[in-house]
């Protein structure tokens, strides 16, 4: 019969891998499937690129993967991203052998209505914090949109919240069970966690500016408490997508969306830091108080807990009194009365 791979008492999100068939080798070759399909599908959509831009009547020849103001080049990467998502799961899958559902949540399955739930809270948070922002920023800027927006804002609103799962089922997901599955503290898990997604979430971004740097950890330490106080993915994905979603759309508006990417030559401020820092304290509270209020399921429950444990040799069976116990290192056959309870003037002995 095959073996559970799943544990078998209840853990917390990041302890879904430390099941029977955990082995400190697994998240080393999970790690490299990973890099294998983002070398993939990276190699496949530069080639869509280039068939694109060497067709008859194609665009500018210089065009390349970072001119993310172009609707081709925007689409291609968040598509890029957004396949992380099944790069992620299949490795679980195929290396840990677990069920890709559970990189979604503990229960098995991404939570559709948690989803949508954290959605209609946090949407008019981001809408509320973008505006304030912009307005404490200078005069609010006049609408301006670029030659082709429409298409560029139905881009934004359909890739947007793929590219941002991708994320999250890669730095998140991927990444907390992967290194909890080498930590058996849960706590020293949660932490390693922490350290390890948020500085490969800021390296990614390629700007190496202290306040992006700084402001990113921050975003990426919420989606981790998130994620592990929800047991799920789902309120960081919500939370990644409102972000991204409504500063790119207020972008489409008002200029060229490629300004939101960050590149290796983007800039930040104290500023910038600050009002970060103040919607992330809003919105982390805001979920908890309401995933505490749905009661959403934190920790897996396994389908065959663990059987209880025999007790302990001279516990079992329960001592005869002034009768023979069998591993009763302080009885012997002689030793006692020798009478049956509840027999007077009886041996067992026959004597």
């Amino acid at each position: 019969m095959a073996i559970d791979p799943m544990p078998t008492t209840p853990v917390p999100y990041q302890h879904l891998l430390r099941g029977p068939l955990a082995r400190a080798w697994r998240p080393l070759v999970a790690l490299l499937f990973v890099l294998l399909g983002w070398l993939v599908v990276t190699i496949g959509v530069a080639v869509v690129l280039a068939g694109y831009v060497l067709a008859p009547g194609g665009p500018d020849p210089e065009l390349t993967l970072t001119d993310f103001g172009e609707p081709i080049v925007f689409g291609l990467n968040n598509l890029v991203v957004a396949a992380f998502t099944p790069i992620a799961t299949l490795s679980i899958w195929a290396v840990h052998r677990v069920r890709p559902g559970f990189v979604s949540s503990v229960v098995g399955h991404l939570r559709w209505g948690w989803l949508v739930l954290c959605t209609v809270v946090l949407l008019p948070l981001w809408i509320a914090y973008v505006l304030v922002t912009e307005s404490m920023d200078g005069p609010t800027p006049e609408l301006a949109p670029e030659p082709g927006w429409a298409v560029m804002l139905v881009l934004v609103l359909l890739t947007t919240p793929l590219q941002s799962a991708g994320e999250e089922y890669l730095f998140r997901g991927w990444v907390m069970q992967n290194v909890g599955a080498w930590i058996r503290r849960p706590n020293l898990a949660l932490w390693a966690s922490i350290v390890v997604s948020a500085s490969l979430f800021a390296v990614a971004h390629t700007s190496f500016d202290v306040w992006i740097l700084l402001d990113l950890g921050i975003f990426a330490t919420a989606a981790v408490v998130l994620t592990w106080r929800t047991g799920g993915l789902e309120a960081a994905i919500v939370m990644h997508a409102v972000n991204n979603v409504v500063a790119m759309s207020f972008v489409v508006g008002t200029g060229d969306v490629g300004d939101v990417f960050i590149t290796e030559t983007t800039s930040g401020s104290p500023q910038q830091l600050v009002y970060s820092i103040i919607v992330q304290a809003i919105a982390v509270p805001l979920v908890l108080l309401l995933a505490r209020w749905r009661g959403i399921e934190r920790t897996y429950q396994p389908r065959h807990p663990a059987p209880p444990q025999r007790p302990p040799r001279w516990d079992y069976p329960p001592h005869v009194p002034g009768g023979f116990t069998p591993g009763d290192p302080g009885r012997t056959r002689d030793s006692g009365s020798g009478q049956v309870p509840g027999m007077p003037g009886t041996s067992p002995w026959g004597t």
